[in-house]
C-alpha cells in the first residue's frame, strides 16, 4: 500500500515544486517601467526645449518675434494706467420693498491722469454722495448679473465725471460686492 500511495504523493509535490521553480522572477516589468519613464523624461525635455529655446535665441535668428515686439511697442492701443483712488466701503439699502435688502461694496476709481489730483480730495463728499445715491436707487434684481453691474459702473462713472473738471474717471472697479 505504501507503494500505491507513494507514487501519488510524489507527483503532487513535484508539480508544486515545478510551479515554484519554473516561474521566472518578474524582472521584465521593472525594466519596462524604467524605459517608459526615460521616454517620458525625453519627451518632457524636448517640449521644454521647444518652448523655451526661441526666447533664448538672439533677435537676429528669430525675426518674426522681434517684429512682433516692435509692433507691440509702437501700437497706440496701449493705454497708460491712471491713478487709482480707493474709496471707503459703501453700505446702502436697496429699493426693494417686498423685503429689506442691502448692498455692501468697495469701489476703486481709475482716473484719466497718472498722478493723484487734488480736485478729487476736495470733491470727495460730492463724489461719495453721487455714488451712494446711485447705489440706493437700484433694486436687487438689477445688480445680480454682470450686465447689471456693468450698467451700474457706467452710471457711476458718468455721474462722477459730471462733478469733475480737471480730470475724468476712466474706469470704476468693484473690489467688493455683496448684495443680500
Amino acid at each position: 500500500m505504501t507503494k500505491g500511495m507513494g507514487p501519488m504523493a510524489e507527483p503532487k509535490e513535484t508539480s508544486a515544486q515545478a510551479q515554484k521553480g519554473s516561474s521566472p522572477p518578474p524582472k521584465g516589468k521593472g525594466k519596462m517601467m524604467i524605459i517608459v519613464i526615460a521616454c517620458l523624461f525625453l519627451l518632457l525635455g524636448a517640449g521644454a526645449i521647444f518652448f523655451f529655446a526661441p526666447s533664448l535665441l538672439p533677435g537676429s535668428i528669430r525675426p518674426s518675434s522681434a517684429s512682433h515686439s516692435a509692433q507691440a511697442l509702437s501700437s497706440p492701443t496701449v493705454e497708460k494706467q491712471g491713478h487709482l483712488y480707493s474709496l471707503e466701503p459703501f453700505l446702502v439699502n436697496l429699493l426693494d420693498q417686498d423685503m429689506p435688502r442691502y448692498l455692501r461694496t468697495r469701489i476703486e476709481l481709475e482716473s484719466s491722469e497718472p498722478k493723484a489730483n487734488e480736485e478729487f480730495e476736495k470733491r470727495l463728499p460730492q463724489l461719495r454722495d453721487a455714488i451712494l445715491t446711485t447705489l440706493a436707487n437700484r433694486r436687487f434684481q438689477e445688480i445680480l448679473d454682470s450686465e447689471g453691474k456693468n450698467r451700474l459702473k457706467e452710471e457711476i462713472r458718468n455721474k462722477l465725471n459730471g462733478h469733475l473738471q480737471s480730470f475724468q474717471i476712466k474706469k470704476v472697479y468693484f473690489t467688493e460686492f455683496v448684495a443680500q
